[in-house]
């Protein structure tokens, strides 16, 4: 036990010094990454014996291509080998056991091979694979920007009509102010209680109101109303309502010194409504706020019982309409307007801040394992927009992360450093001419699949007739025919990172995976051999429709530890058998183990509520405006789907 005691001592020595004076190198210093966690086992002199010291194997570092990393290891008995390799370069172990290289980091999925070479000939190699990105989502938190929404001049104010065929926002708020969403927001903008005039003296009329009540009112008729985007950011509600009858009690003087009081119905005829809302931030979330309304134009007559003059009643009745009329502040025009503004904007509120994908956020996708399972949760917040008088955008934060993660909920237990994130994160703006469009940055690629292995989606026994793979899996010098190759009886599963998938040009995509499989069967596995595996497939989107297929042509690297001891047919058997297994895993992560991508939609609420009270919208539940009937392309870095915007029902 002295040497590991000894080599404690040194790796400790050594670290302080990698990590003290001078220039840190990035993430505290890539060069010698993943010392904040260290474990090192006690091989008990064990020749065979090497560990991942720095980074340690499944370390996730912070840096980008190019970045210098100083790569350490440590070996269980330095005295018993004649030769160790790094990458295939010699390195010569120290006298306690540690062995380092300077290497360049690449982004990914980066795996360092350590090769030794015993005095009596036997060979091993070990695999040290970690992630490197130059940035880490925590799976707890919203991404920003992942997913943008955009609607264009026609998915705004276009008139493709009422529910269920609505193709538009306009659609959403002519059906709804169809309904009883505008009678409740006249019904909100009745002033409150008994209102009292502006003194008329001394030059009052011969007849005027002296207190007037509000104390119901009604829309006659369907209000035809309609959305579109104006200067300055904000959204304008224009449009006419046929006619708007408000219940009323008044007071007032009439033959310049009589006074009366009566019930009766004043009734405003084709009333053009003009408002203007604004999308601002509260609470982290968009929220629409009035910031203009009026009622333009319109006739008023006004019909008053319990007068029994009818001269009075005549001059009570021109008077309450000169009320109504008045254009100073207290004039019921502006109130009902406001209220009415303020109806549709908690319409809109709810539309445009509910844009979230199709299905339960609670999705639960398989394990690797057979008959497992690994439950993620997935959220959508609309967290930014940007208006235009052609355009409106919104920007859709995303949340991939296991439920009950941290030991609770049989999630298993993991210190992850957050999904890894490459380039931009956020989506683009997308030229099409289509009415609407909804991008998806590749960052929900690695969202998705750090929480499928966050649930622990990547552990557990897998049954080998449940290993899927093509006629032919190709891999770097070598073509394997999967039906040609023994396989193990039984293998154990584990992996220390997720997969990463990043996305390049012309419809590529590449899936890197490093995992540990245990086997057991017939030879060459015996009862018990394990190996760790690193590769990267090339892949491509295919299919149609909003949820593609991604198919896996190849492995463009395959990287298999070798057991001490193993003959070469052994390895040629461990290593074809690894890169069926690699193919299924990359295929198995991005296919069924992969939620659809969220091309969200805007979910129009069954009912709203109003000033406390539940009114309908005129749309089932479950509605959403999407982009219907659309391929997906890979555009850059993101997803892409365009077309016309359409209400579906589940």
């Amino acid at each position: 036990m002295y040497r590991w005691t000894r080599f404690v001592f040194s790796l400790v020595s050594f670290l302080l010094f990698a990590c003290g004076s001078g220039p840190a190198p990035l993430d505290a210093a890539i060069a010698d990454a993943g010392t904040d966690a260290l474990v090192i086992p006690d091989a008990g002199g064990d020749p065979l014996a090497i560990a991942c010291v720095a980074p340690v194997h499944g370390d996730m570092v912070l840096g980008s291509a190019g970045d210098p990393i100083h790569f350490v290891a440590a070996l269980g008995d330095p005295a018993a080998i004649t030769s160790v390799r790094i990458e295939g370069e010699a390195v010569t172990p120290d006298a306690f056991g540690l062995v380092s290289r300077d290497l360049v980091a690449r982004e990914g999925i980066q795996s360092v091979e350590v090769a030794i070479t015993l005095e009596d000939g036997t060979e091993r190699t070990e695999l040290c694979s970690f992630a490197v990105a130059p940035r880490y989502a925590d799976a707890s938190e919203p991404l920003d920007g992942t997913v943008l929404v955009q609607l264009g001049d026609e998915a705004i104010r276009g008139e493709g009509g009422t529910s269920p065929d609505a193709t538009s926002l306009s659609d959403v708020v002519r059906t709804a102010a169809s309904t009883s969403v505008a009678a409740r927001g006249i019904a909100i903008g009745l002033p409150a209680g008994p209102q009292t005039p502006p003194s008329c003296e001394p030059e009052c009329s011969s007849a005027y109101v002296t207190r007037i009540t509000y104390t119901g009112s009604r829309i006659v008729g369907d209000a035809m109303l309609s959305s579109t985007t104006g200067d300055g950011g904000r959204i304008v509600i224009n449009g006419v309502v046929p006619r708007i009858e408000l219940d009323v009690a008044i007071d007032a003087m009439v033959a310049f010194e009589v006074p009366v009081s009566g019930t009766g119905t004043v009734s405003i005829v084709d009333v053009m409504v003009y408002a203007e809302l604004e999308i601002t931030e509260v609470g982290g979330e968009l929220a629409l706020v009035t910031v203009r309304s009026d009622l333009l134009g319109g006739g008023v007559t006004a019909s008053l019982t319990g007068i029994a003059d009818e001269m009075n009643r005549l001059e009570a009745e021109f008077a309450t309409e000169q009320e109504v009329e008045r254009g100073d502040a207290l004039s019921i025009r502006a109130e009902l307007a406001g209220g009415l503004a303020d109806a549709v904007s908690t319409l809109l509120d709810e539309v445009v801040g509910g844009a979230t994908p199709e299905g339960p956020s609670t999705r639960v996708l398989p394990a690797i394992a057979s008959g497992a399972s690994a439950p993620i949760e997935i959220e959508t917040v609309v967290r930014a927009s940007e208006v235009s008088p052609e355009l409106l955008v919104l920007r859709v934060a995303t949340r991939y992360d296991a439920p009950g993660r941290g030991g609770g909920g049989g999630a298993p237990t993991r210190t992850s450093r957050g999904a890894p994130i490459f380039a931009l994160a956020s989506a683009l703006p997308v030229e099409t001419e289509t009415p609407a469009a909804i991008a998806v940055s590749g960052a929900v690629l690695s969202q998705a699949l750090h929480a499928h292995w966050l649930a622990g989606g990547l552990e557990g026994v897998v049954a080998p007739d449940m290993v899927v793979a093509p006629d032919m899996v190709v891999a770097p010098d070598m073509v394997v025919a999967p039906d040609m190759v023994v396989a193990p009886d039984m293998i154990r599963f584990t992996s220390a990172l997720p997969v990463i998938a990043q996305l390049g040009a012309a419809g590529a995509l590449s899936i890197a995976t490093s995992f540990e499989a245990t086997f057991a069967g017939p030879a060459p596995y015996g009862t018990s051999t394990t190996v760790r595996v690193a590769a990267i497939a090339d892949a491509r989107l295919t299919g149609t429709g909003a949820d593609p297929t991604i198919v896996v042509d190849r492995l463009s690297e395959l990287r298999v530890s070798v057991p001490a001891g193993a003959s070469e047919s052994d390895r040629r058997t461990l290593r074809s058998y690894a890169a069926i297994l690699a193919h299924h895993v990359a295929t198995f992560s991005t296919g069924d183990a992969m939620p659809a991508l969220p091309f969200v939609g805007l979910v129009v609420p069954e009912a709203i509520t109003i000033d406390g009270a539940s009114v309908a919208t005129g749309f089932a539940a479950g509605t959403r405006l999407s982009v219907a009937d659309a391929d997906v392309s890979l555009v850059g870095s993101q997803f892409v789907i365009a077309g016309d915007l359409v209400a579906t029902t589940p």
